[in-house]
């Protein structure tokens, strides 16, 4: 039993790194500096990698152990304790990915205006090009040359 609550431990370990990697993330984003962002991803994608696995290795070890009424008494606690900051964690987590998500929202929608108006200036020079014919003279009417 003790190894698996050192699992979950480490689990909650992982969780406050990838908390802190968005925390850091975010900070960048609202700096405008987003160079690091396929940095930020593989960060990410690499601490849930091995939150996957403490999740096996405590799937594994719960299944093999058999617990007595005096492991459940004994442990409810300490497993309750680090359940709740699991939540907790988690909870922050999302609550910093959809304010990240907002970000991101932001920046997109302003790089698509700022195309837009890219667009737009362009139109408008073109419209003002000159023309590759001749202007030719306007006649009145009734009158020859």
């Amino acid at each position: 039993m003790d190894e698996l609550l050192g699992y979950l431990k480490l689990k909650n370990q992982y969780f406050e790194k990838f908390l802190k990697v968005t925390k850091q993330f975010l900070q960048s984003s609202d700096e405008q500096k987003w160079h690091d962002i396929s940095f930020f991803v593989d960060n990410r994608e690499r601490i849930l990698n091995i939150i996957r696995y403490f999740d096996h290795k405590i799937a594994k070890l719960f299944n093999a152990h058999q617990m007595a009424n005096v492991d459940v008494i004994r442990y409810r606690p300490e497993v309750k304790k680090l359940l709740q900051d699991r939540e907790r964690l988690a909870k922050k987590i999302v609550n910093l990915d959809l304010e990240l998500i907002s970000t991101i929202d932001e920046m997109k929608s302003e790089t698509i205006g700022e195309l837009k108006r890219s667009m737009d200036s362009k139109r408008q020079l073109k419209s003002f090009s000159v023309s590759s014919e001749p202007l030719r003279p306007v006649r009145k009417p009734g009158k020859t040359a």
